[in-house]
């Protein structure tokens, strides 16, 4: 039966959305900071180090794509839940792991829960709250992701230095289960999606290769994630080599970068809804070829004030359009195939990120005298695909939500969803 979610009750689930999304969000940047502890622990390379990285965003991005196929078959609180809590014990199972091939099944498994987690925020926000508040939702959730990096790099350093690697996982689990209540709480049942009839994976594949608006949408999505990940894997390293800036400086980057992303993201949402959502891309996506410009081209000796004001309008750009563009991709589907094709999506940005990620490891060099080359190349190349995400934009299209699907009234106290008394 129908059931009316006050707007209270909406905000309630998106603050625990926002705190699912930030516990999978930290246990994948968890892993970085720990590289000089667990590299001297157990005597292994970097080249082993970065095979337990990649392996969470391998099975994660193989995970969402398989997601597609079963995700919409069931209940949304129910598949929410046990997806959480595979995460956890694999965060557990990490914080245990007595060697490196227990930790690198530890983190096999959390991405494989862990990349369809953002799939099922997704849905259920796009299922529960209305077109003409998604984008705010979407900034309010979006926002954990900048909170993640204040919090989870210094607060794992800070757990790992005050007891030992061990550490931040079991601190993020003991987390993870009070979230864990609140979703039992705070997450309706969300069944209305159930009433369509059930695809075969063929149908899933062909009824996103026949859609021209959702074949943009992932254009987007693909846009978007070779834009930042271009650009972010040698950020840091450009700055401490070419620049000048100090390994000591750089938390205090993020932890301001992250902060004005915080403040920032919800305000963008709101902007997003009422002036419209493929505007606001526009003019994020714009701003951001500034400071995308200037960093990749920073001279030597800059000063820290520019590097920081400069880094800062970047995180805030990025941020800035990919909380809209991720409003306009969920409105391109329909309710009960959103499970879905937001899978299909989410696998689309993680192998994007992998590939942004790969050309710019192709493209940068080391030379001779410690310092990289052609990371200008790489800004560049992530203006030309900002210019073209601008045409790809305006090709998304939204779909008018059903009712029994969060529908609104101009600005509405309730909406309404389709969840079981």
């Amino acid at each position: 039966m129908n059931k009316q979610l006050t707007l209270k009750q909406e905000m309630f689930l998106l603050a625990t959305l926002a705190l699912v999304q930030f516990i999978a969000v930290v246990d994948f940047m968890i892993m970085p900071p720990l590289a000089p502890k667990l590299i001297k622990l157990w005597s292994i390379g970097t080249k082993e180090f970065g095979i337990a990285v990649g392996a969470y965003i391998l099975t994660a991005g193989i995970c969402g794509f398989l997601g597609a196929f079963f995700i919409d078959k069931y209940d949304r609180k129910k598949l929410l839940t046990l997806l959480f809590a595979g995460l956890t014990a694999a965060t557990l199972l990490c914080g245990l792991a007595p060697n490196y091939p227990t930790l690198l099944v530890g983190r096999i498994i959390a991405g494989m829960f862990g990349g369809l987690m953002g799939t099922m925020v997704f849905s259920i926000i796009g299922d529960v709250v209305p077109a003409e508040r998604r984008a705010r939702a979407f900034g309010l959730v979006t926002a954990s992701f900048s909170l993640a990096s204040i919090l989870g790099v210094p607060g794992g350093l800070y757990f790992a230095n005050l007891w030992d690697w061990h550490a931040p996982f079991l601190v993020l689990v003991a987390l993870s289960l009070v979230v864990q209540v609140l979703v039992a709480v705070a997450v309706p049942s969300l069944t209305g999606h159930l009433n369509a009839p059930r695809r075969t994976p063929p149908e899933v594949i062909n009824s996103i290769l026949n859609d021209r608006n959702q074949l943009f949408a992932c254009a987007l999505v693909i846009s978007i994630a070779l834009g930042q990940f271009s650009i972010l894997p040698f950020l840091t390293a450009f700055l401490v080599a070419n620049v000048g800036i100090t390994e000591a400086q750089l938390p205090l980057m993020y932890l301001i970068g992250g902060a004005t992303t915080v403040v920032a993201s919800p305000l963008i949402g709101i902007m997003a809804d009422k002036f419209d959502k493929a505007r606001i891309y526009t003019v994020a996506a714009i701003a951001s070829i500034i400071p995308i410009v200037i960093i990749t081209n920073f001279p030597p000796a800059t000063p820290v004030a520019a590097v920081f004001l400069a880094t800062t309008l970047l995180f805030v750009c990025i941020n800035g359009r990919m909380i809209p563009g991720m409003a306009l991709v969920q409105g391109t589907v329909l309710p009960q195939h959103r499970g879905s094709f937001t899978s299909i999506s989410s696998s689309v940005q993680q192998l994007s990120s992998a590939a942004g990620t790969f050309i710019a490891g192709f493209v940068v060099a080391k030379g001779a005298d410690g310092l990289l080359q052609h990371y200008n190349w790489i800004g560049f190349f992530a203006v030309g695909v900002t210019v073209l995400s601008l045409y790809v934009v305006r090709q998304v299209k939204q779909l008018p939500m059903p009712s029994g699907f969060g529908q609104g009234q101009g600005a509405p106290q309730a909406s309404t969803l389709n969840a079981e008394a």
